[in-house]
């Protein structure tokens, strides 16, 4: 393989997820390896380095959804940890002195750690040489692309993103024979955050925040700051119950959490089904109208706009005769 042509691919790539498909291919073509995966890291600020204490507690690992035919799997922090910890490629061998498995963070300013995974390739200088300037490539390119996809507080997703990935994820709903669900996720009094305790400790509630829904979302959801305190979650079940309980294991998580100095807070979130031909303006906009609506009965709680508009229907065929 021709680093000149892989270093022309990889520029040529249209957005971060396409970059990391690329990459995958090109590795998969090149060493033919038992298996490739590129991971995020949450957690890790992109500066750290072997001196700083990484806590274990904090990090969050999803496989990255750069193919949507993916199934999920489960992230084993303890086979990462090293590489994570050091900032260094980390290589474990098998008994015939074959390269088992290498793992390469890959640090960014924008967005989260990305740690490239690949096992099962032979061992040799001139193997190592090139995966490693592979590697340095990819990384340059992950550089530019977050500047510009990534929100640079959270390292989720930006509100440029959103059409892209709203598209995204309604052709693999079709695909899958499942439905597309979004719903807007907004803290509650978080101005009262701002004015008690300082935009500093707003930002980390902030930053927290999005590490929860890491946490709690799948490795293939769509996860988006889209604004001061609110976010937005694109995700793919098979009908409205399902979505509403993935919404309220979140909101429970946050309802439940700790924060650094704040204390707890809660969240709102109004969402929708989402049609095949539903534009996404529309889509927010109802989902908007339905997070407006847990805001005025309670907050804390999860809305499903298809409740409120059946609520409204009812309203107005209830004619008062006297």
């Amino acid at each position: 393989m021709d680093i000149f042509s892989t270093a022309l691919g990889l520029s040529k790539q249209d957005n971060g997820f396409e970059l990391t498909g690329f990459l995958v291919d090109k590795l998969e073509e090149e060493f033919s390896p038992r298996e490739t995966a590129v991971y995020e890291v949450f957690g890790i600020p992109w500066h750290y380095s072997k001196e700083n204490t990484v806590d274990l507690q904090s990090i969050t690992i999803r496989r990255f959804n750069y193919a949507d035919h993916l199934e999920r799997q489960n992230s084993d922090v303890s086979q990462f940890i090293d590489a994570i910890k050091s900032g260094t490629p980390v290589a474990s061998h098998s008994d015939d002195d074959n390269l088992e498995h290498i793992a390469i963070p890959v640090p960014s300013r924008n967005g989260p750690l990305r740690l490239i995974v690949i096992s099962g390739i032979n061992e040799s200088p001139e193997q190592r040489m090139k995966l490693f300037q592979i590697s340095e490539l990819y990384a340059n390119m992950v550089g530019l692309h977050d500047g510009h996809e990534r929100d640079q507080l959270t390292g989720l997703l930006n509100r440029q993103t959103f059409n892209h990935f709203y598209e995204r994820t309604a052709q693999s709903a079709l695909i899958q024979e499942s439905q597309m669900f979004l719903a807007i996720c907004d803290i509650d009094h978080f101005k009262k955050v701002n004015d008690n305790y300082g935009h500093l400790f707003g930002d980390e509630v902030l930053l927290q925040f999005a590490h929860i829904m890491e946490r709690n979302f799948r490795y293939n959801d769509a996860l988006f700051r889209f604004g001061g305190e609110e976010f937005i979650a694109l995700i793919k079940c098979v009908n409205p119950e399902c979505a509403e309980a993935a919404f309220n294991r979140f909101r429970h998580a946050v309802e439940t959490y700790e924060f650094p100095q704040v204390g707890k807070i809660t969240v709102s979130i109004g969402f929708v089904q989402c049609g095949a031909d539903q534009f996404p303006n529309t889509a927010i906009g109802m989902a908007d109208t339905a997070l407006y609506y847990a805001k005025e009965h309670g907050r804390n709680q999860v809305i499903n706009h298809e409740d409120i508009r059946q609520e409204s229907i009812t309203s107005e065929g209830n004619i008062d005769l006297f």
